[in-house]
């Protein structure tokens, strides 16, 4: 009887052990995490940080200027001659409203060729502007102002476009405050820490569960991270934007702020919760006289949840969408106004 039992056992622990690596073959050999994908690609990220940037703690790094690469998704940068992804540093036609658009990652185009970025795109579509990125992958909002100050000033745009996303909140907190963060380091190794580091299938199903809370209105983590963030973090960043705004004024440019939702602010089921920090932001640039483009609500109207390659970054067709609502918020809404400044 027991020996049956235990062959039984042996068969069940088998055939699980079995489908678990075939499971995981899949996952893995298809890229179905999301999380997975991006984890391979964190060498290659590290290698370009090694290779073509030469001091990446200093606030407003630039890439190597004239250098070209493969980033993430092998896609092709070409950095120009202040070391940013952009074909030249010079507005060509005066005559046209120029746009300057400084942020990090998600306006950089990461992880899409030049010509599919949200920037590229509005620069084709908009006829009667010209657009010249200055943003860069990892930027703190200090970072974008440094660039803003050093580089962008001086080419005398009438706008400048800052593109936010949640991220930078923590991350300009934390340049502020070095001393006051605790880091909590822990070499405890749980069966939890385990399948994140090493199992793409482990991840695979955390990021369909998390899917299934959020169509289902339920806040997973990165949602309620939103919801309860505390006011010492906002308060740094508005106090750059404050800071953002006031240079403005003092060289005659109209700032722009516009705030890019991560994945998770576009899947969740409840429009509230979705817009809850872009509205937030809304409302505390209208407060300060700071013009404001909602591209939450341009993604969320589309009803399509692919939008994104990771949990932060667009896709192409996410791109496209930015991209659209840009020219069309500038053409039909900000360039009709009056210079205020």
């Amino acid at each position: 009887m027991n020996r049956i039992f235990f062959q039984k056992l042996t068969f069940l622990i088998l055939g699980f052990i079995t489908a678990f690596l075939i499971s995981e073959w899949i996952v893995r050999t298809f890229q179905l995490s999301l999380t997975w994908s991006m984890k391979q690609e964190e060498k290659r990220k590290q290698e370009i940080i090694r290779k073509y940037i030469d001091d990446y703690d200093a606030i407003g790094y630039r890439y190597l200027p004239h250098s070209t690469f493969l980033s993430v998704r092998d896609k092709t940068y070409h950095i120009n001659s202040l070391g940013f992804r952009d074909n030249s540093t010079a507005f060509i036609d005066t005559n046209t409203v120029k746009v300057s658009v400084i942020g990090d990652s998600v306006f950089e185009g990461f992880g899409v060729d030049e010509t599919d970025r949200a920037t590229s795109i509005f620069d084709s579509l908009a006829t009667e502007l010209a657009v010249k990125n200055y943003r860069h992958r990892g930027y703190s909002t200090l970072d974008a102002l440094a660039v803003f100050e050093k580089h962008v000033i001086k080419t005398q745009p009438d706008y400048v476009l800052l593109q936010l996303c949640f991220n930078d909140f923590e991350h300009n907190y934390l340049l502020a405050y070095p001393t006051k963060t605790e880091q909590k380091a822990t070499n405890s190794i749980n069966f939890k820490s385990l399948m994140q580091n090493h199992s793409a299938l482990y991840l695979f199903a955390a990021e369909k569960y998390s899917y299934y809370k959020l169509t289902k209105g339920i806040s997973d983590n990165f949602i309620s991270s939103i919801s309860n963030i505390e006011q010492k973090e906002l308060d740094v960043t508005f106090r750059l934007l404050i800071q953002f705004r006031d240079t403005c004024i003092k060289h005659g440019i109209v700032p722009v702020i516009t705030y890019v939702p991560y994945q998770a602010e576009t899947q969740i089921n409840d429009t509230t919760k979705s817009l809850y920090f872009s509205t937030l932001l809304a409302e505390f640039c209208k407060k300060n006289s700071i013009e404001y483009i909602n591209l939450t609500s341009a993604l969320l109207q589309t009803n399509d949840k692919e939008l994104y390659f990771d949990h932060c970054h667009l896709n192409e067709k996410g791109n496209e969408i930015v991209g659209v609502q840009l020219t069309i918020e500038f053409e039909n809404r900000l360039v009709t106004l009056s210079p205020r400044y």
